[in-house]
């Protein structure tokens, strides 16, 4: 909701490590792991003694094999920071952050066509390590972030804020796209009769992407604090004009066949591949975005807390190559209540709405934007005199006019999801030394509408299919997620 327009669930708030006035320290880490993982992380913070200059730079970087054959990843990424403080009243942070990460494409294993349900359904009996991707894939990500984030006290109740951002993506991707094990037909006649064995042979597609994308910003807010008797409001007036620009070349192709059970690779260069369309100019498409917002937090007393706001989204969106030119226009309410019976406990409910503009290829074909809504419901209980706290939470999320890929890569808004969950978390402290945190999360989720265009192997020869998916789970979505951490403070630090 304050970051611009985009999808509800699976957004993450990122907080950089920031610099620290009156502070001076290093501190270097190393870790390693299985599949040959090693990672090196570096902290140093700098300060005069007044503490209104500080300068923190963070950096990492990370090599790792991956568990599965020929997947592995390396990434670098540094982070320096510097802060100004002439007085109490002012601040500016400037930063800027490079990342470059790079690894192997992983789509993981097929889905083997069952002749009872006539659908992808079967898991395949192959070893969980095995790869079926090409040796041409690759995927290389470069990402630069510069921001200045300026604040000014006006007075005991008004705080006046701005942030401006830049933002740089380049990324060059060659992957394979699985379709599934499908029966290799011979060229001529019916199938064989069932249940005679058959050769399984997994149906590749190869998509190729060459993206480079701009994002320019600012974001100026207004934070007013008013009291009317024992009602506080926490007023936010917020104004986001940005500029995203996206030129990006696409291409896809396919690749021959493997073997389910014995694949051996017969791919050695794009020569290799039966490429089916290649753009003849990439697009490059332009957004203006206009977005003020508001939102009021009130407490009443302190035990009622309620949170109100709308985000208004007006998208100009230009593109070149097809000479589209439209405009959308959308609006973002939502709503959250927290009431507190007793110290320590507190039930809280909330309800958002969302909407995400179509991508350069979408908004080329004509799309609408993805809609998402929500709606939460938790408690949190704190114990051990505050060193301890759990909290439980349900929801539900619906997302609708997704856009899906088919098996030549082109993007077809032919999905609506939905999802439910439960979430589980303890966190205590039970001494200095000791610390806890559980979790488990449940979640059910379901593709509603989900069709997908494949190509299968039939007597005939190649042909495309439009599989009905509806009803199946999303993907990378896990029903059972636990985590348990148990952590030490030896003496002496």
């Amino acid at each position: 909701f304050l970051y611009g327009p985009g999808p509800l669930g699976g957004t993450l708030n990122l907080v950089r490590k920031q610099p620290l006035p009156g502070s001076g320290f290093y501190r270097v880490g190393v870790t390693a792991g299985s599949w040959d993982t090693v990672e090196t992380r570096f902290d140093g913070n700098l300060s005069n003694a007044e503490g209104t200059v500080v300068f923190r730079a963070n950096a990492f970087a990370r090599d790792s094999d991956g568990y599965r054959d020929g997947r592995g990843g390396r990434a670098f990424a540094a982070f320096p920071s510097a802060s100004w403080r002439p007085g109490d009243s002012t601040a500016l942070t400037v930063s800027w952050e490079h990342i470059d990460n790079d690894y192997d494409p992983d789509t993981g294993l097929p889905l083997v066509f069952d002749f009872q349900s006539n659908t992808l359904s079967q898991r395949p009996d192959v070893p969980r390590r095995r790869s079926y991707q090409s040796p041409l894939d690759v995927s290389e990500q470069k990402i630069v972030r510069f921001q200045g984030d300026f604040e000014r006290v006006i007075s005991r109740n008004l705080i006046l804020r701005d942030k401006l951002y830049f933002r740089r993506f380049d990324w060059l991707s060659r992957t394979t796209a699985i379709s599934g094990a499908f029966p290799a037909f011979a060229p001529a006649g019916p199938p064989p009769t069932l249940p005679a064995p058959l050769v399984f042979q997994v149906q590749r597609a190869f998509l190729t992407l060459d993206d480079g994308q701009d994002f320019l910003g600012n974001q100026l807010e207004l934070l007013w604090e008013a009291r009317t008797g024992s009602v506080t409001h926490e007023l936010l007036f917020g104004l986001e004009t940005a500029r995203p620009a996206d030129a990006l070349t696409f291409a896809t192709g396919l690749l021959p066949p493997l073997a389910l059970s014995d694949p051996v690779e017969t791919v050695d260069s794009l020569v290799d591949v039966l490429h089916l369309r290649l753009p003849t100019r990439p697009p490059h498409a332009r957004t203006r975005f206009l977005s003020p917002y508001v939102a009021d937090q009130i407490r009443f007393g302190d035990r009622v807390q309620l949170l109100v706001g709308a985000r208004f989204d007006r998208a100009d969106f230009e593109e070149d190559v097809a000479g589209t030119d439209r405009e959308d226009e959308e609006l973002s309410p939502f709503a959250g209540l927290v009431v507190a019976p007793q110290v320590g406990l507190s039930l809280y409910a909330n309800y958002g709405e969302s909407f995400t503009p179509p991508s350069t290829f979408a908004v080329v074909q004509d799309q609408v934007p993805e809609e998402s809504r929500q709606i939460e419901l938790g408690v949190k209980k704190s114990f051990l005199r505050g060193r301890g706290q759990v909290t439980a939470a349900v929801y539900d999320l619906e997302r609708e006019n997704l856009l899906i890929p088919d098996s030549t890569g082109v993007l077809r808004q032919v999905g609506d999801q939905e999802t439910q969950g439960v979430e589980l978390e303890l966190r205590a402290e039970p001494s200095s030394r000791w610390s806890l945190w559980v979790s488990y999360a449940f979640t059910d989720g379901e593709l509603t509408e989900f069709t997908e265009l494949v190509t299968v192997s039939t007597p005939q020869g190649s042909m495309p299919v439009v599989l009905d998916r509806s009803g199946n789970d999303p993907s990378f979505v896990p029903e059972h997620l636990a985590n348990l951490w148990v952590t030490h403070r030896l003496p002496r630090g």
